[in-house]
């Protein structure tokens, strides 16, 4: 987030877990327990102003579809079903639970060029 990537989850699954993470983390868009996904992503993007391809998702079941399909970076993780990883644009070294989620984090930030300065305070 600082460097200057809006944070969202979108899940279909209601866990008190990821509620006390995302507010330690300081992620303010955080939907649980949300069956049809697509309209929750139409109007988080409406309401950050950001069209599809300024979008990069990660999902891993059916349910994400939709979105992985419109956004600009769809990926996912080696689990995944065949479908889901046909319809990904990039799939993370890491499984899903195990560092994926900072991968991706890293790889934007190195596209980005700003993963030398975020990470740079931590080697002085």
């Amino acid at each position: 987030m600082s460097s200057g990537v809006d944070l969202a989850i979108i899940s279909g699954r209601q866990s008190l877990a990821v509620k006390k993470r995302t507010r330690e983390l300081g992620i303010k868009h955080v939907y649980q327990g949300v069956t049809d996904k697509l309209p929750i992503y139409s109007k988080l993007i409406a309401k950050l102003n950001l069209g599809d391809s300024q979008v990069a998702y990660i999902g891993d079941d059916y349910p994400d579809l939709p979105i992985m399909k419109r956004c600009g970076l769809s990926i996912t993780v080696p689990h995944a079903t065949d479908l889901i990883k046909t319809n990904s644009n990039y799939t993370t070294v890491r499984p899903g639970g195990n560092g994926a989620v900072r991968e991706v984090c890293e790889l934007i930030m190195v596209a980005q060029g700003t993963f030398g300065k975020q990470t740079g305070k931590y080697l002085r």
